[in-house]
């Protein structure tokens, strides 16, 4: 066990246990631009947290042996959530862009929903791929902007 507990700008604790196989902590507390904590459990089969605190681009990532993954980032022109599910395959992706507004939904089934925000290319897409049925509804804005609230009054 390494403990720093000086008052210098960046103290870190290092904690190792050999009990576990692999398990490590690191910790910065230092109040710079981009703290970081990782850290890792080998109880598990590979689990890992890495978080960043910084105020400019907040990021999680989140590994699990279920292959569980959500990503959550923060970019001025480039905010998107992503959460998969590996062994259901559901996946849904939202992403924020000034002409590039979408959200896609798929599962074992092979169900997928995607819809689009462009300035000049609006439309609704819906396939199931295990009926081969495919629909596309493209309409003026004002009525894709009625759809859009009446799709997502429970969002």
């Amino acid at each position: 066990m390494i403990t720093s507990n000086s008052q210098q700008q960046n103290p870190t604790i290092n904690t190792s246990n050999s009990r576990q196989q692999n398990p490590t902590m690191i910790t910065s507390n230092s109040q710079q631009q981009n703290p970081t904590m990782i850290t890792s459990n080998s109880q598990q089969q590979n689990p890992t947290m890495i978080t960043s605190n910084s105020q400019q681009n907040p990021t999680m990532i989140t590994t699990k042996p279920n292959h569980d993954h959500i990503k959550f980032t923060t970019k001025p022109n480039h905010d998107h959530i992503k959460f998969t599910t590996k062994p259901n395959h559901d996946h849904i992706k939202f992403t924020t862009k000034p002409n590039h507004d979408h959200i896609k939904c798929y599962n074992n089934n092979h169900d997928q929903i995607k819809f689009t925000t462009k300035p000049n290319h609006d439309d609704i897409k819906c396939y199931n791929k295990s009926n081969h049925d495919y629909v596309n509804d493209r309409t003026a804005k004002k009525k894709r902007r009625a759809i859009l609230l009446t799709g997502f009054n429970n969002h």
